[in-house]
């Protein structure tokens, strides 16, 4: 539901042909001046009009014009009013020439046309809502981490739905906006919308008063009142403020949670005397004082209708002549409101304090660097601008659908741009999660290889370099469509030799196998791509990565698989290198392996892992998983053929992934991890000096949602490792840890 003022083409807009009463030619004006008409119907979506033969257009005019014999509805302006008296409604027009036309269900969008074109963006000129991640921060957390969100509407006649098509019970059968908001929001975050609709027709601000029980019994989290049409009968704006501050007050003094949208209204019939319309924009600024208070939002839509009627008449988007919206405006109405609501995947770069933190004998400053994901999976550090400092990528998987790029200054300061912003084209990756960073062209700047993860996809996004970074990346292929069921994770390294870099991958639960993919050509530049088999029917494979096991010189593969409780790696054999791999087990007893890194933490000169475990299983008291440990690739040094399990953290629920660093400076290297779960954490580990021995637990962050992908990096160039961490749904962001140093010491 792309609100009408954004991109260039505006769907089923509605406008009523007039007939000019010198020459009988009708006419009518759209909101933007035309490049391309795209379709011409009538309101009930059953009859295709044709260029020429029903209407012409001028490209660059607002105006349409109906040719001698159009099958298209016209009136004249004599059509659209009644005799004084002749209606259940006196509706007097302000000239005194009888009534203006009441058309109590679908008489208006019987004679309205729906119109959908192309214009040139950016020609929308009055006020338009903007999302606000921190107007109404409890809702928006509702629906990015996919939780129940029960929503009451208390209004008028608008409110009930009343000359929506389906009120009308009449194709196309489109609801009004209360509805319309519930489908939107359901689809576009999956939560389940619980839609309390109140509304009464002829109701107003005094009359909701009335209500306060009925809405708190329903248990909101947020409440839509949409009041203003009724009022404007003769209500000072100093009273509908106070009503509308009354009814928010009585609310929140048994629901102090509630959040409240206040909806300021569309405009009433200008030539009908019934109403004083200079309330309206009234009404609007003292709706928009109230909102100065937490948690309450303006949904402005009486000026999207003064921009309306700047521009068109208002039999062009009446519903009834006087005072309700058609199709058209009810679609305005839930575009407004879900504006409000929906960041349509815009992240929150909003600054929050930095917050020092002593966590054992290190000092960090935590700052959130973007929020409001979707779904925050995974991030990797990378110079991606070649300016010698080290940036950040982060992924976000549907219904947002974006790669982040967020660079550095140099000082740890970030600014984001996309790589990827979602804008729904069917070549789209859409759920983007674990990725790797690499120059997979050669063309001497670094490319982002990534899975999707429910098109079972594997993509690479080219660098366009520092000039054109901030724009979006060209997009390849490495798998075919569906190729890698269930496509999980990337490693990237040149696995057969022959001077490019090739790509391994896990396929988690679907795909249950580890494959690579090789960079076809003398050295190839990555247009050309094929897949072979590492290992199959291995029960949820995650990690991937790769190192020298056995150190001959040649890559080998580590992975994990989940379900099967492994913890493998794979010689490459054969030639050419990569064609055929040796399996090693190196734990097949330690429950549910997750994410792990090789590295040689003991300092003998061979490559050892470290894995965390848990994430997923259902007993976080198991002794047999839920821990952070490492393996030693025995030997002096070890060729991968013997290994030894040390623990790092007999109990750590649900752990997701371990990754390893001299955090302390100690010379010594020592391990972060992340937890999985509502009851999230991250903590890095102290390394006694003998990894052997045993380590230190430091709470970095407690009760921190689902926290899963962990990078260590130095930022800010200060020779310190930092720590940047995504959690997914609960928390839905990207933190950093500034790494301080000594705490003793004020830092070294």
């Amino acid at each position: 539901m792309r609100p009408f003022w954004e991109g260039d083409t505006v769907e089923g807009e509605t406008v009523l042909f007039i007939k000019d009463s010198a020459n009988s030619q009708a006419k009518a004006s759209l909101l933007f001046p035309v490049t391309k008409i795209l379709s011409v119907r009538n309101s009930a979506d059953d009859v295709i009009y044709e260029e020429g033969r029903d209407y012409t257009w001028k490209s660059g005019s607002r105006e349409i014009v109906l040719p001698a014999g159009s099958r298209i509805v016209s009136r004249t302006p004599d059509e659209l009013r009644r005799p004084a008296g002749s209606q259940k409604y006196k509706l007097t027009h302000r000239d005194g020439n009888g009534e203006i036309f009441f058309g109590a269900k679908l008489e208006y969008a019987g004679m309205q046309t729906c119109i959908t074109y192309q214009h040139a963006p950016n020609q929308w000129k009055s006020p338009v809502p903007k999302f606000d991640a921190q107007a109404l921060p409890r809702s928006i957390r509702q629906l990015l981490n996919r939780r129940p969100l029960s929503i009451v509407v208390l209004g008028d006649s608008i409110s009930t739905g009343l000359n929506s098509s389906k009120n009308g019970e009449a194709a196309p059968w489109q609801p009004g906006y209360p509805e319309l908001l519930r489908l939107h929001l359901k689809t576009r975050f999956g939560s389940a919308i619980k839609l309390t609709n109140l509304s009464v027709g002829g109701k107003d601000t005094a009359w909701a008063l009335t209500q306060i029980d009925e809405m708190v019994k329903a248990k909101p989290d947020l409440v839509i009142l949409a009041f203003g049409m009724n009022d404007s009968a003769g209500r000072s704006a100093q009273d509908y403020k106070a009503n509308t501050e009354n009814i928010v007050g009585r609310i929140r003094a048994t629901l102090p949670e509630c959040e409240f949208i206040l909806v300021a209204s569309m405009l009433g019939n200008r030539d009908w005397t019934g109403l004083r319309h200079e309330l309206f924009p009234e009404y609007r600024n003292a709706l928009e004082e109230l909102c100065a208070s937490d948690g309450i939002a303006l949904a402005d839509v009486t000026s999207i209708w003064t921009g309306f009627l700047a521009l068109k008449k208002d039999w062009d988007q009446t519903g009834n002549g006087v005072n309700h919206p058609n199709d058209f405006g009810h679609r305005v109405y839930a575009q407004v409101i879900a504006t409000l609501l929906d960041s349509r995947g815009e992240p929150s770069a909003a600054v929050e304090p930095a917050k020092t933190i002593a966590s054992g004998p290190l000092r960090f400053t935590e700052q959130r660097l973007l929020g409001n994901y979707t779904y925050s999976y995974a991030c990797v550090a990378a110079d991606l601008d070649g300016d010698g400092d080290l940036d950040l990528t982060s992924s976000d998987a549907e219904p947002n659908s974006n790669l982040y790029l967020l660079r550095n200054d140099g000082n740890g300061r970030f600014k984001h741009s996309f790589i990827q912003k979602y804008t729904g084209k069917d070549n789209q990756p859409i759920r983007l999660e674990r990725h790797a960073i690499g120059d997979i062209n050669r063309d001497g700047w670094v490319d982002v290889v990534i899975v999707d993860n429910l098109k079972w996809d594997i993509r690479w996004f080219e660098n366009p370099g520092p000039t054109k970074i901030t724009q979006p990346w060209k997009l390849h292929r490495v798998a075919q469509p569906k190729e890698v069921p269930g496509s999980y994770d990337v490693a990237l390294s040149d696995l057969d030799g022959d001077g490019d870099l090739d790509v391994a991958a896990s396929s988690w639960r679907f795909g249950n196998r580890f494959d690579w993919f090789e960079n076809v050509g003398q050295p190839g530049d990555g247009r050309e791509w094929t897949r072979h088999e590492v290992d199959k029917m291995i029960a949820e494979t995650r990690t991937i990565a790769i190192a020298d096991f056995n150190r001959d010189g040649k890559p080998d593969l580590l992975g994990s698989a989940r379900v099967a409780n492994q913890v493998v790696w794979y010689e490459s054999v054969g030639k050419p290198a990569g064609r055929s791999w040796n399996k090693y087990i190196i734990d097949a007893k330690t429950v549910g392996p997750q994410h792990g890194h090789p590295v040689d933490l003991d300092r003998d000169g061979d490559q050892d892992v470290v894995m965390a475990f848990g994430a997923a299983q259902a007993d976080n008291d198991s002794p047999n998983s839920h821990q952070v440990a490492w393996y030693e690739n025995r030997g002096t040094p070890g060729r991968g053929i013997e290994w030894t399990k040390h623990t790092i953290a007999a109990r750590f629920p649900q752990g997701v992934e371990a990754v390893a660093g001299d955090l302390d400076g100690d010379g010594d290297l020592d391990v972060v991890a992340t937890g999985w779960t509502p009851h999230g954490r991250i903590a890095w580990f102290e390394n006694p000096g003998d990894p052997r021995g045993e380590w230190k637990m430091h709470s970095i962050k407690e009760r921190w949602s689902n926290a899963v992908t962990v990078v260590l990096a130095d930022l800010d160039k200060d020779g310190r490792l930092d720590i940047v961490a995504c959690a997914e749904r609960g928390s839905n962001e990207l933190r950093w840890w500034r790494n301080l140093g000594d705490s003793s010491a004020g830092g070294r």
